[in-house]
């Protein structure tokens, strides 16, 4: 077919033609598919999208992530870090003195940092959230180091609050969370997402922002609020403490009793663990949901809002999680990315393989266990 050929094709001639297409492709090839689909700005069943606004060459692209790389690179292996200057000091007194250090950025380690959050914008502002996530998951994860005798590291918020960098924390959170979703399968963004508000700088966020932040509609967002509300609903009811409606209270434990008690009666009984897919024992068992899961009522139990009936449910859990983590710490048997599928047939075929959130949840769930 000629390009003039396809010219003269109708709108309902091109769509037949790529419906087609999509049926013959392998799984692999439809998610590169709608990758390109995506990147021409085309929303399928969204009348209100707009074409795509693409400023930056993938060569460019490519060119920035190698250079952003080479500085990340030198940071995490020291080879760049801050120069220190470190004293007491005794304006209060005596005998209140404070030991002070104060940081020295004399090898540009500030303005490689600030170049990284500004090309990470750009990558959101043009659509390409897998480099802009890559760039946000290193820098609130980063520790650069000092020359202090004392092996003293500094993250992004110290580099922000030693006016090292000067960037709005509050945004860079916010564009942090946006990429995030729009990268991660709906079954994995809620406790991923979760796991950020460990650090200051997300937990005066309000998450409905995030919604706003980026260029793109967010999509699918009913499932994510329900795995949020699973995930935070503990969160929450500590935040309102003594101000909440006690009405309104009833009716949220309520609902999460209910839901751990149908949780209760879906664990696979020889493993401790859930499937992957809920409702069917024939589909594998799974690490990291379970994990989750079993951190959930872990605290609950601590907390009250469940008594001690459902521990033997978690003790179960748990020794299914620590048979799945290898002599050297890999968590295994963690579901390698959940995309969406059509039919449950589609999730018990996604492979199986060690994940950074499934080493996340079971520590997190290894650390409700001590506590209780």
């Amino acid at each position: 077919m000629t390009e003039e050929d396809i010219k003269n094709l109708s709108k309902k001639e091109l769509q037949d033609i790529i419906f087609k297409v999509q049926k013959l492709l392998s799984d692999k090839q439809k998610k590169e598919f709608q990758k390109i689909v995506k990147e021409a700005g085309i929303q399928p069943g969204n009348k209100k999208s707009q074409a795509a606004l693409v400023r930056m060459s993938y060569d460019f692209v490519n060119e920035k992530m190698i250079q952003i790389q080479n500085w990340k690179d030198q940071i995490d292996e020291g080879e760049l870090y801050l120069d220190t200057e470190e004293y007491e000091d005794y304006s209060s007194g005596y005998w209140e003195a404070d030991w002070i250090t104060e940081y020295y950025d004399n090898q540009g380690i500030g303005d490689k940092i600030m170049s990284m959050i500004r090309f990470a914008e750009d990558c959101v502002d043009d659509r390409r959230y897998q480099e802009a996530n890559e760039i946000y998951e290193w820098l609130w994860q980063m520790s650069v180091s000092t020359d202090s005798e004392y092996e003293d590291y500094v993250d992004l918020e110290m580099l922000e609050e030693n006016n090292l960098i000067h960037t709005d924390m509050k945004h860079l959170a916010l564009l942090t969370l946006y990429a995030d979703y729009q990268v991660l399968p709906a079954k994995e963004r809620a406790r991923d997402i979760y796991l950020y508000f460990s650090s200051s700088a997300f937990t005066k966020l309000h998450l409905e922002e995030m919604f706003h932040v980026g260029r793109e509609e967010l999509e699918e967002t009913e499932q994510f609020w329900e795995d949020w509300f699973t995930l935070g609903i503990l969160d929450y009811i500590d935040m309102f403490e003594g101000t909440m409606n006690a009405g309104l209270k009833t009716f949220i434990i309520d609902t999460y009793k209910a839901q751990v008690e149908k949780l209760k009666e879906l664990q696979d009984l020889k493993t401790g663990l859930w499937h992957t897919v809920l409702t069917d024992p024939d589909s594998y068992v799974e690490t990291s949901g379970t994990a989750a899961i079993t951190a959930g009522i872990l605290k609950e139990i601590l907390c009250g809002i469940l008594d001690d009936s459902y521990l033997p449910c978690a003790v179960k859990a748990i020794r299914g999680i620590l048979d799945r983590i290898d002599s050297d710490g890999t968590v295994l048997e963690v579901s390698g990315g959940t995309g969406m599928g059509m039919d449950a047939e589609h999730y018990k075929n996604i492979l199986i393989a060690p994940m950074t959130y499934g080493q996340s949840l079971t520590i997190l769930a290894l650390a409700e266990a001590l506590n209780v």
